[in-house]
């Protein structure tokens, strides 16, 4: 019986887990996200033929992360955002996603509270922001607790203030605008 253990990054892993690859007991490999064209091979793969534009469009939303693929396919063919004509899987509107994604997404923000919640809901809303801007409204420590989560990332431009940063996945902000309260976004 060949065993497969997973640990998402970012997430503690068990002793007895470590323990195996540390001890030559298992291998470990650490998987990327998948390239652009990776995840448009994927997707004829299980389609047949997708339009380019829907190609892009899954890649831009999931970044190549598998199990985003996965459910935002399911979610877009639910929904009828993407539909087949003429044998050929187009996109077409915009996804409102799906409860089993909100989970997954709304499963890693878990972790952010008080404050760093405050900043990635910022992000969602305004996103990128200016360095100096998070550091004026006293959101620094935050920043740094955020990209230790894994939640943000730097977007290095020619901005005078510095590098902007910007929520590590575009799914995230989707998910964190539909649980912010219009009176709260505001």
């Amino acid at each position: 019986v060949a065993v497969v253990a997973t640990v998402r990054s970012g997430e503690p892993c068990p002793d007895a887990v470590a323990s195996l690859w540390k001890e030559a007991l298992a291998d470990r490999v650490d998987l990327q996200a998948l390239s652009e064209p990776e995840t448009a091979s994927i997707l004829q793969d299980a389609l047949g033929d997708v339009e380019p534009a829907a190609q892009r469009r899954v890649w831009a939303l999931t970044r190549g992360v598998p199990l985003y693929v996965r459910e935002v396919v399911r979610a877009a063919e639910a929904q009828g955002v993407l539909v087949q004509v003429d044998q050929r899987w187009r996109w077409t509107g915009s996804l409102a996603g799906s409860d089993r994604l909100q989970e997954l997404i709304a499963g890693r923000l878990r972790e952010s509270a008080g404050e760093e919640r405050r900043l990635v809901e910022l992000l969602a809303i305004g996103e990128p922001l200016s360095m100096s801007l998070i550091e004026a409204l006293g959101l620094g420590p935050e920043l740094s607790t955020a990209d230790l989560h894994g939640l943000v990332a730097l977007q290095e431009g020619s901005e005078a203030d510095g590098p902007a940063v910007h929520l590590v996945h575009p799914l995230y902000g989707e998910v964190l605008r539909g649980e912010i309260s219009p009176v709260r976004a505001r």
